[in-house]
């Protein structure tokens, strides 16, 4: 008797492969893409280290988008590499966790040199802004304001989310 041949046997088997290629792909998906998509982190969700330029330019009318795009020029060298720098730093307390023989002092030391870099990335990303700021008016500056407050309060359920 020929088992393959039965039609169960075949369904099963296709599913399995099926199965398979899901699974190879989605690790594919997670050892490529995902380092990417980590990158792209100032403007991501989950880890944002600075407010959206698209976020920016709504406060703003049209005409005065520019400014918006001329402040992230000056400013985005200096904000990629402090965020290059915390990623890199990350990446080394999760060696220093990882690391046998575990060594308590260099996990300390990967701990300190993250938040130096935390400091460092916040400053350059607040140093963009207040040179933003500096050149809205202050009604721009209200729109900006409130439209950042909102966004961040929104996504993540904060303090005054029932606040009209």
């Amino acid at each position: 008797m020929n088992v393959t041949a039965s039609p169960g046997v075949r369904w099963m088997l296709v599913g399995s492969l099926a199965l398979n290629v899901a699974l190879v792909a989605g690790m594919g998906w997670h050892y490529f893409e995902l380092p990417k998509r980590h990158a792209k982190a100032m403007y991501m969700h989950g880890d944002r280290f600075m407010p959206s330029p698209r976020l920016l330019r709504q406060g703003l009318p049209e005409e005065r988008h520019g400014v918006v795009d001329a402040v992230l020029d000056r400013h985005r060298p200096t904000i990629r590499g402090a965020v290059r720098e915390v990623f890199q730093a990350r990446g080394d307390v999760h060696d220093a966790m990882e690391a046998e023989p575990f060594d308590a002092a260099a996990l300390e030391r990967a701990f300190a040199a993250l938040r130096e870099r935390d400091v460092a990335a916040a400053s350059a990303v607040q140093a963009m802004l207040g040179d933003l700021m500096g050149q809205l008016t202050p009604e721009e500056r209200s729109s900006v304001t409130e439209l950042m407050h909102r966004h961040h309060h929104g996504r993540r359920g904060g303090r005054d989310r029932g606040r009209g």
